[in-house]
């Protein structure tokens, strides 16, 4: 049975007390470390090392685990100074004190340095890795990967040869985020992952911050062309059987810590395989665009079984309507509001860019 991952929720009780263990394992957070990677901590006060272990005591006391995010795409050649690896040892000694139970990274040299100094922490990859082929796979479980997290934004959640293929190769576990709403081929996520890296590192506080370039033109790109989303790597509650069957292990989701209603429906909608309404209001989309547009979750049944069958990573979108066809079927739009928010997201992205 596939198990999941989720954020840390210790910052409401409540939360915490309706997970189900039959269903979840593991959280997984981090705090502002030097080669953390910011864009998954989703709390807007992201954890001190002080709240962790109290969090990780509530963890622990169910039984479940925690797992650290050191995923930083860039960290900017520090890693190869002494300066920093006596940094990097410090931190993973207070991971190893605190029986914090695994690490995820994005960098190769840091599976091994931790493997060969901690040869018993487990090492988890994370997607900002972008693993989207068997190579690689291949690499990082040689490389002695626990896990690998699998690309969230090539189309891989959709390519089931590639899927199976990856499987049947590779010891390791595999992982897949089921609920991002990234664009397919996303051309701002290798940049995007290093922003969020370097902001875990302070080097943005070194001038004015601009806006979020990447999201503001990811969403004014989804908002003007709602099959974006459709085009997009999610994998429906429904839909978890098909990827079960392959033999993946685990799923991870995501959510916003600060959002406990949408918490709470994320994790019903997976426990139970089934959620009835805008399947907007389970993704993390960040354009927080659910009264825009409603993608009605229940017509999307049978939607996967096109790509089961159909080489679709061998085929253009352009030369291909199918997302385009479902889109018209499932999609309403409010166009007034869609206009306002075009407007908000392209005066956003224009300011990044403009003059200064």
């Amino acid at each position: 049975m596939i198990k999941f991952s989720i954020p840390v929720i210790c910052s409401d009780d409540r939360l915490l007390s309706l997970v189900n263990t039959d269903y979840i394992d593991e959280f997984y957070d981090g705090a502002d470390d030097c080669i953390g990677r910011s864009f998954f901590c989703f709390n807007p006060s992201m954890f001190s090392k002080s709240q962790f272990a109290s969090c990780l005591k509530k963890i622990h006391y169910r039984g479940l685990k925690l797992n650290y995010m050191l995923d930083a795409t860039c960290i900017g050649n520090q890693e190869l100074t002494i300066r920093m690896q006596k940094k990097i040892k410090q931190l993973l000694n207070w991971i190893i004190d605190n029986n914090i139970d695994a690490v995820t990274i994005a960098v190769p040299y840091l599976l091994e340095f931790i493997k060969y100094n901690y040869p018993k922490l487990k090492v988890y990859v994370s997607i900002a890795a972008g693993v989207d082929a068997l190579e690689r796979a291949e690499y990082w479980d040689e490389l002695g990967a626990d896990r690998i997290t699998l690309s969230a934004v090539s189309g891989i959640n959709r390519n089931f040869k590639l899927l199976r293929k990856i499987r049947d190769n590779i010891t390791c576990q595999l992982e897949l985020i089921a609920n991002l709403s990234c664009l397919n081929e996303c051309p701002f996520w290798t940049y995007h992952s290093s922003v969020f890296s370097h902001i875990s590192q302070h080097s943005y506080l070194e001038g004015k911050s601009r806006p979020d370039y990447c999201l503001a033109k990811c969403n004014y790109i989804k908002t003007r062309d709602p099959v974006e989303f459709i085009r997009s790597g999610w994998i429906r509650p429904e839909d978890l059987r098909y990827y079960e069957e392959l033999g993946i292990n685990r799923i991870k989701l995501v959510t916003e810590n600060s959002d406990s209603a949408k918490t709470i429906r994320v994790l019903n909608a997976y426990y139970n395989r089934y959620y009835e309404g805008n399947l907007l209001d389970i993704l993390f989309d960040g354009l927080k665009g659910g009264s825009v547009i409603y993608i009605d979750n229940q017509k999307l049944n049978g939607f996967l079984e096109y790509f089961i069958n159909e080489n679709c990573n061998q085929k253009s979108c352009q030369s291909c309507d199918y997302c385009i066809s479902i889109s018209n079927q499932v999609t309403r739009i409010d166009d007034v509001k869609r206009l306002s928010l075009l407007s908000k997201y392209e005066r956003q992205f224009n300011e990044a860019v403009g003059t200064l």
